[in-house]
């Protein structure tokens, strides 16, 4: 594993307003991902026709970039296993 990705509380959103789907996540990145499009700390994780894309997003949780992250990785059916395409264990911090 590369690192860790943390659940926030950040609504994921776009150009067009919040994601529709409520099982869409905003993860907080350590360290941070380092792609072909450089660097981002926080990740969306979004599920279409039930399998899980992972997205670039910035710190508010807007979209960086609709190029997922993952797309090597086709196939993952939830945010845990595609995160862990990327190198990050999901972690629940509790409070």
């Amino acid at each position: 594993m590369t690192g860790t990705a943390y659940l926030t509380d950040l609504y994921a959103t776009s150009e067009l307003g919040p994601f529709a789907r409520r099982d869409t996540r905003v993860y907080v990145l350590d360290p941070p991902h380092l792609g072909p499009d450089g660097v981002t700390t926080h990740v969306i994780a979004a599920i279409a026709a039930g399998l899980v894309d992972i997205f670039p997003a910035y710190g508010d949780g807007r979209i960086a970039a609709w190029e997922p992250l993952n797309a090597q990785a086709f196939g993952q059916r939830d945010h845990a296993e595609a995160l862990q395409s990327i190198g990050y264990e999901v972690v629940e911090v509790r409070s």
